[in-house]
């Protein structure tokens, strides 16, 4: 062998070098990215969300099916389960669509849901505690973030899409609900095989990825705030005679996120807001609400609504709150069952020292003590009431004695 030819035997050839040798700029690429696809997996259990919430197309948001995690609610951090149904339940279980058990569904939001508690410290687990099991079962359909179009579309869905059989529905509305309302005035229900895998594929990320966890609550915060910019403004609106022709202004309902949380729950009280977006969203849940209570008569299911305070009504005195007359005229012109929890909440100890005791603190959501008092308020009203024209076979309160009546 010549040296030239020994020399260049020595220098490597391109086909003898590997790939990341040949493409160093794609190599450093690839180590980047791999470097950040494995820091977004490692930081996402440490920051990203860990909630069992996820978009739906039928009734906007729901809970995924089956979860099991720790979830943060404020200073609490608590243990959640969700069963087949997606529903809150003390564990991960599967639900008959059908049972020869008196079955009572309860739907409402986040107070219905025990934000801050795992099911058997909320009055829905408490109350399912109470009932005798051999004859009773209680599902728990409350969801965070809920109003009356939501729980008409949940309730529709269950019935004539699960196929979910039960006999009772106990809706508990929220002051809150009247808010959004007019939040959810202009959803509609879809059928889309696309939407539903980018729902999943949204769920996916916020619960897996960092980034991906922090870029969509950034979004998230951007739409919300553009539609309390945007909600109420005067748009134009086509007409079949003025297509270009605008409709006159109306004043925007809220101004701001503060606006929009500082009067939240004042409509029941507060002539001002009542007039300002009170009564549009009162309206808009009675229309939802009559939905319901004609889907439960078609269904053959007894419904009952219920109504509790928040605290700022007990600093108030706020007993004969608008959303107690207003609703229970609702119930009595339609012969459907009230249940007022106000009384319950309402003594002769100082306002503070009652919010103290059955409110977290800081936050409008029922303490343990609150949930228990709620226990006792639908144990009272549910043994002072019949079952499918019969009787109630005997029920029991939290201790174990025939519950008193309201006010007791």
């Amino acid at each position: 062998m010549t040296k030239i030819e020994e020399d260049s035997s020595r220098v490597p050839n391109s086909h003898s070098r590997n790939w990341f040798e040949r493409n160093p700029k794609k190599t450093i690429i690839f180590l980047v990215g791999f470097v950040v696809i494995f820091l977004d997996l490692i930081l996402a259990p440490f920051f990203a969300e860990r909630i069992p919430n996820i978009k739906d197309q039928n009734y906007h948001h729901g809970m995924v099916p089956n979860y099991h995690g720790t979830v943060v609610w404020g200073t609490k951090k608590y243990i959640i389960y969700t069963n087949c149904l997606g529903f809150k339940d003390r564990a991960n279980r599967n639900v008959k669509l059908q049972t020869d058990k008196y079955r009572l569904l309860f739907i409402g939001d986040s107070f219905t849901e025990g934000v801050g508690f795992p099911y058997e410290e909320t009055f829905v687990g408490i109350i399912d505690d109470n009932l005798d099991k051999s004859t009773y079962e209680v599902l728990n359909a409350g969801v965070s973030y809920f109003s009356p179009k939501l729980y008409y579309l949940k309730v529709k869905y269950l019935l004539e899409n699960v196929g979910l059989k039960f006999n009772e529905l106990y809706v508990f509305f929220d002051i809150s609900d009247i808010q959004e309302e007019i939040e959810f005035e202009d959803f509609q229900p879809t059928h889309s095989s696309l939407l539903s895998m980018l729902y999943r594929l949204n769920y996916w990320v916020k619960r897996y990825s960092f980034i991906g966890n922090v870029a969509l609550r950034e979004l998230i915060k951007m739409r919300r705030a553009s539609f309390l910019s945007n909600l109420g403004s005067d748009a134009p609106r086509k007409t079949a005679n003025s297509p270009d022709q605008r409709a006159p202004s109306q004043e925007k309902p809220w101004e701001n996120q503060d606006e929009y949380d500082q009067y939240r729950g004042t409509w029941t009280y507060n002539d001002e807001i009542f007039a300002k977006w009170g009564k549009r969203g009162f309206a808009l849940a009675v229309e939802n609400m009559d939905r319901l209570f004609k889907l439960c008569q078609e269904h053959h299911i007894k419904m009952t609504i219920a109504v509790y305070p928040w605290p700022h009504e007990i600093r108030h005195h706020n007993l004969n709150s608008r959303n107690v007359t207003l609703w229970q005229d609702f119930c009595k012109k339609r012969d459907i069952f009230f249940l007022n929890c106000y009384p319950y909440f309402f003594s002769s100890n100082p306002p503070e020292s009652i919010i103290e005791k059955y409110f977290i603190k800081n936050d409008n959501h029922f303490e343990l003590d609150g949930h228990k008092l709620m226990a006792k308020a639908w144990l009272d009203h549910f043994n002072a009431t019949k079952v499918a024209g019969n009787q109630a076979p005997e029920r029991l309160g939290i201790d174990g004695q025939r519950s008193g009546q309201i006010g007791e």
